[in-house]
């Protein structure tokens, strides 16, 4: 593997140090040659809530045979490149997609409990890397545990990310492997796109996902494109197979979250089948009366940032709270816990009455063609009811004008 290293100075010679000498005389030399072997990278900060770039400039550049990622060590994929083998992950690891480049995991990765995966991109656009890890053998997840194994944490801070678990093998796309849960799931942006093996999450837990860390983890997903598919009786976002749903929150992006058959679930707790006796843990059965448990403790959080955030599944299995109001898409219907199965939320802003996502003095001229008698939508006219007073009258369009002007 090839090291970029800034303790390598340690081992010039005297014509380096003579030339490390001249660099000093002329200090604006030092910034040409580190930007030569220092590479940017896009990091999410939850404190603020948003990304910035960084600067890192101790790596090491990929080649494709690695079999361990070392605690503390930095990897960038700056080429194409393939893992035949399945690489794992040994403490806290960070992985930067180098721009038009793309890594396949042709076993996945693993990152079993305990460890930390951090993976980069280098820009929001089309070009940013890509990484796309398959899981061909039996019982482990795409990017996440082995067999009985839980996953560890994982921090997606950008790219364009597809795992697969392919169907049969039980065990998560990102997650848990067979019978195996999750620690810690973050999605801060990117395009993420996760299928589920057999009984398994797409995002998630494996089959029987509460056997090895009986209540799930979290997932926290604040930006991005994700599109997640359950296997067949697991969840698209949460439990495997008899699998709690852990602590769901979606307070961004784009969301879309694909049950695969009627047996399957979109957000929240796994798939169950209370017609046999299924036997979980070692002494019990799964009763129905354990999985409307299971379902209770299985929380979801539903949010949105930006104007364009969606969220869609088929349906929700677990206690929804809503922190920030949402419509039915297409329709003046609020989002509630009892409609929101198969149908798109997207968010609700008051005074918003021409759906742009911010307030604009388009909005004001909307909001008199309503009054005008010149629009009958009904979206609109509950967005422009400023006042929520059930009807759009001249104050509604002074309180708008107010709000765009900051008074």
């Amino acid at each position: 593997m090839k090291h970029y290293r800034t303790d390598t100075l340690k081992k010039w010679g005297m014509i380096e140090m003579a030339f490390l000498a001249c660099i000093l005389w002329h200090p604006a030399c030092v910034s040409g040659i580190l930007a030569e072997t220092s590479v940017k990278y896009l990091t999410f900060d939850e404190a603020v809530g948003s990304f910035r770039e960084e600067i890192q400039a101790d790596y090491v550049i990929l080649n494709g045979t690695e079999t361990t990622l070392s605690d503390g060590e930095w990897f960038l994929l700056n080429d194409n490149i393939e893992f035949s083998k399945r690489p794992n992950v040994a403490g806290t690891v960070h992985l930067i997609l180098g721009d038009g480049c793309t890594l396949t995991a042709m076993k996945g990765i693993h990152v079993g409990m305990g460890n930390t995966l951090y993976i980069h991109a280098q820009s929001t656009d089309k070009q940013m890397g890509r990484l796309i890890a398959l899981s061909n053998a039996n019982y482990v997840a795409a990017i996440g545990g082995n067999k009985s194994e839980a996953c560890g944490n994982l921090i997606i801070d950008g790219g364009d990310i597809t795992a697969t678990a392919s169907d049969y093998y039980y065990a998560a796309g990102i997650g848990g492997g067979f019978c195996g849960s999750w620690e810690k799931i973050s999605i801060h942006g990117g395009i993420v796109r996760a299928t589920g093996g057999d009984s398994s999450a797409g995002i998630g837990g494996g089959y029987f996902s509460d056997q090895i860390q009986k209540g799930g983890g979290s997932i926290t997903i604040t930006g991005g494109t994700v599109m997640a598919t359950s296997g067949k009786r697991g969840a698209a976002i949460g439990g495997g197979f008899m699998g709690c749903g852990g602590h769901i929150s979606i307070y961004g992006g784009q969301v879309t979250a694909l049950a695969a058959n009627n047996e399957s679930h979109g957000i929240g707790a796994g798939g169950f089948d209370t017609g046999i006796p299924i036997i979980v843990q070692s002494v019990r059965a799964i009763t129905p009366t354990d999985m409307a448990k299971l379902i209770a403790s299985s929380p979801i959080t539903l949010s949105w940032n930006e104007s364009h955030d969606f969220i869609r599944s088929d349906n929700y299995y677990g206690p929804v709270t809503f922190l920030r109001g949402f419509y039915l898409r297409g329709t003046a219907t609020p989002a509630s816990s009892e409609n929101i199965a198969r149908e798109t939320l997207v968010p609700y802003i008051t005074g918003d009455v021409d759906k742009s996502g911010s307030l604009t003095i388009a909005d004001v001229t909307a909001l008199v063609n309503i009054l005008l008698g010149k629009s009958s939508d009904a979206y609109d006219a509950i967005a422009g009811d400023l006042d929520q007073n059930g009807a759009i009258t001249i104050a509604d369009v002074t309180t708008l004008v107010n709000l765009i002007l900051g008074k």
